[in-house]
């Protein structure tokens, strides 16, 4: 858990929606695929997001600008077909990790105009 970060300041909603045991499990696959290939997590995260193609833009939330440059600095990195296979690995196509759902936001499915 990154210093100084929400989860490491012991924020409530974080740990009960995202500091999971299924899921700090999955993150930390992630993370020993993103380590063997010399990438940060993060930077592998982010090309992840970009590499669908059904996503066109990606808003992130830099609290620095040493955040905001590493994220500069990972965009022109190529997501590859090892890297498909290890985030697929993980969690395949069309699942989910664990089953919580948060009971302040509880999933109701694609609401269409």
């Amino acid at each position: 858990i990154p210093e100084g970060s929400r989860g490491a300041r012991g924020d409530v909603r974080i740990s009960q929606t995202e500091m999971r045991p299924e899921l700090i499990a999955a993150a930390a696959k992630i993370d020993a695929h993103a380590k063997a290939t010399g990438r940060r997590t993060a930077d592998l995260a982010l090309q992840w997001v970009l590499a669908n193609r059904n996503v066109t833009s990606v808003l992130i939330g830099p609290k620095s600008l040493l955040q905001l440059q590493a994220y500069l600095g990972s965009m022109g990195a190529v997501f590859t077909p090892e890297d498909e296979a290890a985030f697929e690995a993980v969690v395949p196509t069309g699942a989910v990790v664990g089953t919580f759902s948060d009971p302040r936001y509880p999933y109701r499915g694609r609401r269409l105009a």
